[in-house]
């Protein structure tokens, strides 16, 4: 038996290019309206659990807005893992450099993982979300149910 679709929001609700955080059924997601259609992702980050919300959408590519890493919308595959993001103010001191250094080192080390995607349908000027039971995501993200 095919799991449940939920209503997200009114397509009206969000321009293209726009993403919008929803919860559902108890589960944190954010609805992406991609220059192609309509993806539903989880909303955490798969690298340090950002609000991907808050980030950015191109095309079908959503930015985490803590560390640039990526993620394709349609499938939750990483297109590229994080960066810092540059110091563009002034340049950092022999020490601050030293610091920016160990923080890239350190955030290298924490593995980017897969974000869940959700099958979605457009009816009557609403998003819809199939929500599968966590049965039914990857082993990785179960654990964040």
């Amino acid at each position: 038996m095919k799991a449940p679709f939920f209503k997200a929001l009114e397509t009206n609700a969000v321009a293209t290019g726009g993403m919008r955080a929803v919860t559902l059924d108890g589960r944190a997601l954010v609805v992406c309206h991609a220059s192609d259609g309509w993806y539903a992702v989880e909303r955490r980050c798969g690298h340090m659990n950002a609000p991907l919300e808050q980030g950015t959408l191109v095309g079908t590519v959503v930015t985490c807005p803590m560390h640039c890493a990526q993620f394709d919308v349609r499938t939750g595959a990483v297109s590229c893992g994080p960066m810092p993001h540059a110091v563009e103010a002034r340049p950092p001191t022999p020490r601050g450099t030293q610091l920016l250094e160990e923080l890239v080192t350190m955030i290298a080390q924490v593995p980017t993982l897969p974000i869940a995607t959700f099958e979605t349908r457009v009816a009557d000027g609403l998003v819809w979300v199939r929500l599968p039971p966590p049965s039914e995501l990857r082993p990785e993200r179960r654990a964040l149910e």
